[in-house]
């Protein structure tokens, strides 16, 4: 994968997750050259200095992106899936790598705050501890503003696809240290979105972690049957936004 900033001096936190058009059944990581360079983001290390958690702070290796038909309107797909980050540190990082065979599909990303309520809460749902959760945007803004990829292409045209010649087709394919794998369908080239120096906040329980909620939220065409995969990585960080 991309060699993000210090991505090797630390350890990360990842979800693999799948978004499709059909109930989720299992997901093949077809675009990754060799196993060891998906282990490096695609294991989960529990209690180490950042975790991506759910609600209710379970520890979570992947997110459910099936739906049901309350999440389709007008024949277009839109669910919404809560996770947390939890750090050492007040400041992490947060990369989004995703494939772009959907044509039609969007992705944002909101803060989110617990404090909703039963029947006027932008997301609701229950933990895996059986306790119910009520989540607003914190202020409506999405974060996923596509400024922030760091290797689109010139000619993607309307659609946007993800550069053959960026370096991240070189960390992401490399076959050896002077050879990359230059065999890949476009819409299979995975895109990375960064946002640096997110802001974590302490909990009133003072824990001495650093949390920060957020939704993640996915549309495209039910009637589209492409499958995209959809990675979030998160590391931690001592930058500024």
């Amino acid at each position: 994968m991309l060699r993000w900033e210090r991505l090797q001096r630390v350890v990360l936190a990842a979800l693999a997750v799948l978004a499709c058009a059909a109930l989720i059944c299992g997901v093949t990581m077809a675009w990754f050259t060799y196993q060891y360079r998906l282990s490096a983001i695609g294991r989960i290390h529990p209690l180490t200095t950042i975790s991506i958690l759910s609600p209710g702070d379970t520890v979570i290796q992947s997110i459910d992106l099936s739906y049901d038909k309350s999440e389709v309107v007008n024949g277009i797909v839109n669910i919404k899936r809560p996770f947390v980050i939890r750090s050492e540190t007040e400041r992490f990082d947060l990369c989004i790598a995703h494939t772009t065979n959907i044509a039609g599909m969007e992705i944002a990303l909101y803060e989110a705050e617990e404090n909703g309520s039963e029947g006027s809460a932008y997301l609701a749902g229950i933990t895996e501890k059986g306790t119910p959760y009520y989540w607003n945007r914190r202020d409506g803004v999405d974060l996923f503003t596509k400024d922030r990829y760091l290797n689109p292409s010139a000619e993607g045209g309307d659609r946007l696809v993800a550069a053959k010649g960026h370096a991240a087709h070189e960390e992401t394919f490399r076959m050896t240290e002077v050879e990359s794998y230059d065999k890949v369908q476009k819409y299979a080239e995975p895109l990375y979105w960064v946002k640096a120096g997110m802001q974590g906040r302490a909990r009133e329980t003072d824990d001495g972690y650093f949390y920060g909620n957020y939704i993640l939220e996915i549309t495209w065409i039910e009637t589209d049957k492409e499958t995209d995969i959809l990675y979030v990585i998160a590391q931690t960080s001592d930058q500024g936004n």
